[in-house]
């Protein structure tokens, strides 16, 4: 991607970094395609602490005893059952930094810090607990590059909402742009005034049936106003890219998205043309 791709859409005098050459450029293939061990999930008679709600300022303690949930037990030696996750294995590959154009539509894994979740719950695949007893929720999500730095870039998360799409989040659509497979039967109709684009899928995934995750659903809505750090070094799969008059329209979007009732003392202060964080 040239760094005057983003001033051909927007003018002249905007330039975008992360061009300059990065160390991972320099990493050879069979370098970073290889599994990488990671905590092993133990079974709960490893872990050997018990967490509760203290009554008196809500936090969590240890109190001993058996943990109420498969425990995360960070001793390499240990021994989990069989039929359990004993260590982590790469998904996709890490890129060069120059594989992050604006408008790649990548697929990793998003982490995020669960809800206030009951404690006897059972571990998922999806839910589990860190070493320090609190929730995560993990989940394979796409993703689209919207801004590119040195080391890094912004992408924004893309959900379907159990295919609901913006239904239970009309009061916030605006917040959203639609993401649609280019090859889906119209007519593509947006929950969102700020309309949709069209991704182009990846080439090996060009016949995959609708339906499959790699098939980008008519549910799909990235969320513009809550992008997040990518770090150029985590191993992702290719989906598909969103080009010329798509892009720009995204971009437009992604520029212009704000919240309406700004948070008090932020003064004039907005990021792209009023998107306030």
């Amino acid at each position: 991607m040239s760094t005057n791709r983003w001033s051909s859409l927007f003018g002249d005098n905007y330039t975008m970094p992360g061009d300059e050459p990065d160390a991972i450029d320099e990493i050879k293939e069979e370098e970073v395609s290889s599994p990488t061990e990671e905590p092993v999930i133990a079974a709960p008679e490893i872990a050997t602490a018990r967490l509760q709600r203290s009554s008196s300022d809500g936090d969590w303690r240890s109190t001993g005893g058996p943990l109420q949930t498969v425990g995360i037990e960070w001793n390499r030696r240990a021994t989990a059952p069989v039929g359990m996750i004993t260590q982590y294995t790469q998904r996709g590959q890490r890129k060069p930094n120059t594989f992050y154009d604006l408008g790649t539509v990548i697929s990793a894994y998003h982490h995020l810090a669960g809800n206030p979740l009951p404690i006897n719950k059972e571990q998922t695949l999806n839910e589990f607990l860190s070493p320090d007893g609190q929730w995560i929720q993990s989940k394979v999500r796409k993703f689209v590059v919207i801004e590119r730095s040195i080391g890094h870039c912004l992408v924004l998360p893309i959900f379907t909402y159990s295919n609901r799409g913006l239904a239970a989040r009309k009061g916030v659509a605006q917040e959203y742009i639609g993401v649609f497979d280019s090859e889906s039967a119209g007519p593509h109709r947006s929950d969102s005034s700020n309309g949709f684009v069209l991704v182009t899928r990846a080439p090996e995934y060009r016949n995959v049936p609708e339906g499959s995750f790699h098939y980008q659903s008519l549910s799909a809505y990235a969320h513009l106003t809550a992008p997040i750090v990518h770090e150029y070094n985590i191993s992702v799969i290719h989906e598909g890219t969103v080009v010329g008059e798509e892009l720009r329209k995204l971009l437009a979007a992604y520029k212009n998205a704000q919240v309406d009732n700004p948070p008090k003392g932020l003064g004039g202060l907005g990021r792209g043309g009023g998107r306030w964080r």
